[in-house]
């Protein structure tokens, strides 16, 4: 985590990045990171040096970016602008971030100077706009850029992680293929599109068998699923010494409750199933 680094209205420079690459740097990657209440995220370039870009290429994904309100005075604000930023970076994919800036900087995200072509922002969550400055060009989609607090786990402390009442968001984005997993390493997209943001929302709730019965010589069972996630289906002829085995691997959770047979179980004394989430 990145955690106050916020200088004084009096300081000389008052937008100084908490990660900054820079100097002809190429190819750089910021991923899964939290920054609270820092003056500025992400640079990658500043200067708009010719004939050499400052920055080239790079990624800055899967980031938290909050600033609590109030943490700007208005006049500083007045002079903000963006919290990740790619200037005289050409070829910078900026996405899967969610930042909320609560009034405090004018963007999200921006890219400045006409050396910077080619990059990127896709599913970004943002309570502040992007913004293309001074002839920069990028592709933007999927972005959503009204977000608020109530989207969000505890926003104070930065936990961007989805609520399950981000229904704007979540499977709102498009998926990537240079973005496989999210903030926390989970798997995107776990339901029928990315979530758009840093967080790819997960329930993490176990699956529960909610029938289970003989059909001749098989045993037939179903379990709770949710849509995008994977189950495994195991047995056991006990609960204590027993290796589990598995019946089935990687079931496509439907948001209903399959069927799974395992098939020749008449003539066990006894068989224990579960159901768990596929490693």
């Amino acid at each position: 985590m990145f955690k106050n680094l916020h200088n004084p209205d009096s300081a000389a420079y008052l937008w100084n990045p908490a990660v900054l690459f820079w100097n002809h740097s190429v190819n750089t990657l910021t991923e899964q990171n939290t920054f609270l209440n820092v003056d500025r995220a992400v640079a990658y370039g500043l200067q708009n040096t010719t004939p050499f870009f400052d920055h080239a290429g790079g990624v800055i994904r899967n980031n938290f970016v909050c600033l609590v309100p109030g943490l700007m005075s208005a006049s500083r604000s007045a002079g903000s602008d963006g919290s990740l930023i790619a200037w005289n970076s050409p070829g910078t994919q900026i996405d899967h971030n969610t930042v909320l800036l609560n009034g405090n900087e004018f963007y999200a995200v921006e890219f400045r100077f006409a050396t910077t072509t080619n990059g990127t922002a896709r599913n970004i969550l943002a309570d502040a706009p992007i913004h293309l400055r001074d002839s920069a060009t990028a592709t933007l989609n999927s972005n959503l850029v009204t977000a608020v607090p109530g989207m969000f786990v505890n926003p104070l402390a930065a936990d961007l992680h989805l609520l399950a009442s981000a229904t704007n968001a979540i499977d709102k984005g498009i998926t990537l293929s240079t973005v496989t997993n999210d903030f926390d390493g989970d798997r995107r997209p776990r339901g029928a599109s990315s979530d758009i943001g840093a967080d790819e929302f997960t329930t993490n709730a176990p699956p529960r068998i909610t029938n289970l019965r003989l059909s001749g010589s098989n045993c037939v069972l179903s379990f709770t699923t949710f849509l995008g996630e994977s189950y495994d289906i195991q047995r056991a002829a006990d609960t204590t010494g027993s290796t589990w085995s598995l019946v089935a691997n990687n079931l496509p959770g439907t948001g209903g409750d399959p069927q799974v047979t395992d098939t020749n179980v008449t003539g066990q004394p006894e068989r224990f199933y579960q159901a768990r989430l596929s490693p």
